[in-house]
């Protein structure tokens, strides 16, 4: 009896995702040919519409399928989530949403969530979009400051002056008294 009543809420839910989402959620329960009440397995295909930020440049549009197969216990169990066929998102993000995902259907254990944890996917993309422009501006400021920098006329060096090039009087072998001898140089060695 306990597991007509959590079809019963799991087929509500499929209504409701049905009235929101129309065309951009499908059920893959496969049809057999008895008119048998099976678990909800669907696919909501999640979009986020391009936006125009505040320095006026747009964001590309995302997507990504979320698919949730719920077991017979839905919902005091929790359903598998997969996230899918995702454009616009890096490999990162997708790992993000899916833990934020699993740990929000965790927490909602013995209630209908299909259509929270889509809201919460939102959420959560809305908020790595504004962390990725917030990085894309503060990297456009470094550029930015780096190519001022450079084109900043820097001073010129302050020479040091050369040392005047005097003659080295000729060698001679030793032992010869008439000709000058080539001063010794003496270098000395300071270790830090």
């Amino acid at each position: 009896m306990a597991d007509d009543s959590l079809l019963q809420r799991q087929e509500e839910e499929w209504q409701v995702l049905q009235a929101v989402y129309m065309d951009d959620v499908v059920d893959l329960r496969k049809k057999v040919a008895w008119k048998v009440e099976r678990p909800l397995h669907i696919c909501l295909i999640l979009k986020q519409q391009q936006s125009e930020s505040v320095a006026g440049t747009t964001d590309s549009d995302s997507m990504i399928h979320m698919v949730i197969k719920c077991p017979n216990k839905y919902p005091d169990l929790v359903p598998e989530i997969s996230l899918e066929n995702a454009k616009g998102l890096s490999n990162e993000q997708i790992a993000v949403l899916n833990t934020e995902l699993i740990e929000r259907a965790k927490s909602m254990v013995g209630e209908v969530m299909v259509l929270e944890l889509a809201q919460h996917r939102q959420l959560l993309e809305d908020e790595i979009q504004k962390r990725q422009h917030a990085l894309k501006e503060e990297t456009k400021k470094i550029k930015e400051t780096k190519q001022i920098s450079d084109e900043k006329p820097t001073e010129p060096e302050k020479a040091v002056p050369a040392t005047p090039i005097t003659e080295v009087p000729t060698c001679s072998p030793i032992g010869t008294p008439s000709t000058p001898r080539r001063p010794r140089m003496y270098v000395s060695c300071v270790m830090l």
